[in-house]
């Protein structure tokens, strides 16, 4: 077991004590986005984690903050609203998208698409029970669902497959139909334009599976007794979450995928004070990590 000391990237009280971490992800050029919420989301509890990530509407107007780092730094703003938003990234030069992961009678679209101002331009429904959303530079929006949405929703719901890739119009240009059936994403990873890998489960069988499309076709499927909530990929090589069930600290493992995922390194991860970080997102060959206001990242490249 490797102890790898992390240097934060971002401090999210530089910008605001009040500021709180909805979700991290990266936009469609690869910077880090990061979505925050004011101080006065009553939805959050005391260690700043969403109470219900699955609620559609708030009991009071939240205002919202899409943090990009990166050479072209920015904060853009979404003020006064009452949807439960849960994910919110940058997808194209001067737009942004902001998700709520589920739909209901009254709110039928959950994806909203703005200017730099905050201002919609668009909006339509990516289905409910979302999982996951994740961008690329083709401004794609891929969109996984929990077996919520795969197994319960009607028969004819987008949400069916488990796994969507939708335009900025709301068109769906790819939708997984490999079989056996998906019943869960544990995560998946919009590597590149073309390139993305999905941990899955099914329960034809009882599979557990590390799939990869490419080119919005499925081109490998490996079956393997593990799954993870975060998934980073380089060069053939996975960096994964590898802990035992009920185990509090997080441990990772670098897998080696044409070696039968053998385990090459395992890894544990650290800020400078040695403190316990906590694992929000894995994307690219990155995982990005969070504790108390701090970000912090580790790629894969900087393990070799």
């Amino acid at each position: 077991m490797v102890s790898k000391y992390l240097d934060q990237i971002f401090d999210i009280a530089d910008i605001s004590q009040n500021f709180i971490l909805i979700n991290c992800t990266l936009g469609y050029n690869g910077d880090v986005n990061i979505l925050c919420a004011d101080g006065t989301y009553d939805e959050f509890n005391t260690r700043g984690q969403l109470k219900n990530k699955y609620k559609v509407a708030l009991s009071s107007p939240q205002n919202y903050r899409i943090i990009i780092l990166g050479k072209n730094f920015k904060i853009v703003e979404l003020n006064n609203e009452k949807v439960n938003y849960t994910h919110g990234f940058q997808v194209d030069i001067d737009k942004y998208c902001y998700i709520c992961r589920k739909i209901n009678g009254r709110f039928k679209n959950n994806l909203i698409i703005t200017d730099g101002f905050g201002k919609k331009i668009n909006k339509f429904s990516i289905g409910t029970w979302v999982n996951d959303v994740q961008t690329n530079s083709n401004q794609e929006l891929w969109v996984s669902y929990l077996e919520e949405g795969v197994y319960f929703a009607s028969f004819d719901s987008i949400e069916k497959n488990g796994l969507n890739c939708f335009d900025l119009f709301g068109n769906i240009s790819y939708t997984y139909e490999f079989k056996p059936k998906i019943a869960v994403y544990y995560s998946f990873n919009v590597i590149s334009e073309n390139e993305i890998l999905i941990n899955t489960y099914s329960y034809v069988g009882e599979r557990l599976a590390l799939g990869k499309i490419f080119d919005k076709r499925v081109d490998k499927v490996i079956e393997w007794k593990h799954y993870t909530d975060f998934l980073a990929y380089y060069n053939n090589m996975i960096l994964v979450e590898n802990k035992s069930i009920g185990e509090k600290n997080q441990k990772f493992a670098l897998l080696d995928i044409n070696n039968n995922l053998k385990i090459i390194k395992t890894f544990e991860f650290f800020g400078k004070k040695k403190e316990r970080l906590n694992c929000i997102c894995g994307r690219g060959d990155k995982l990005l990590f969070f504790d108390k206001s701090k970000i912090y990242s580790i790629s894969i490249k900087e393990l070799l």
